[in-house]
């Protein structure tokens, strides 16, 4: 089809030749995502296998339930507080996606993905330790405001922690799919240990 033929607008022919040039790197991001999925199924069949037979359904349900409300959360909330317009903190714009640009929807995808691979990380932790309640609401929280917070910081321009030059040298922000679930893991200990210590 002939660009001529189509009686485009100025913006709209700009818009096409955007998401065309980008077409690559959206590709690319949605090739690296497919690998990430079958990260976080590794994750979830080692999980099985370092809990008791008799766990293993509830434990896979669990992941099941957490691979979709981390998704949703993110979607919701989670996306805009990592990448939406707004101060140092915490971003506070774009919710539900509403305002991305289509050209930026592997990105998303991406970014979903690394939540809740990062949720899965902690998730050994509690398996077959939690209710589904606890569990449920621990995976709200993380995956709506303690990751994208951390991503925020980290990542974004405004971002308090994104400053200075990285050029030749270790860049921090590698590690916050790790740090956020490993201070997660750490709350997560305490809550097991004092619900513990005072049935006991």
């Amino acid at each position: 089809m002939d660009l001529v033929s189509v009686n485009l607008t100025v913006e709209e022919a700009e818009i096409l030749i955007v998401c065309n040039e980008s077409s690559i790197d959206q590709a690319f991001l949605l090739f690296g995502s497919f690998f990430l999925l079958f990260l976080i199924v590794g994750m979830i069949v080692m999980q099985a296998g370092i809990i008791s037979a008799k766990n293993v359904s509830y434990m896979l349900f669990e992941n099941m339930t957490k691979v979709l409300v981390a998704s949703v959360t993110f979607f919701i909330v989670g996306y805009a507080f990592a990448f939406g317009d707004s101060s140092f903190f915490l971003g506070a714009s774009n919710f539900f996606l509403v305002e991305e640009d289509r050209c930026r929807y592997g990105f998303f995808f991406l970014q979903s993905l690394v939540t809740v691979f990062a949720t899965v990380i902690w998730s050994g932790a509690t398996a077959s330790r939690m209710s589904m309640k606890g569990f449920i609401i621990s995976t709200v929280v993380f995956a709506g405001f303690i990751y994208p917070v951390s991503v925020h910081w980290l990542w974004h321009e405004e971002g308090w922690l994104n400053k200075g030059d990285r050029n030749g040298r270790f860049d921090v922000r590698n590690l916050v799919v790790c740090c956020a679930s490993h201070i997660h893991n750490e709350r997560v200990f305490l809550c097991i240990f004092t619900a513990l210590s005072d049935t006991v």
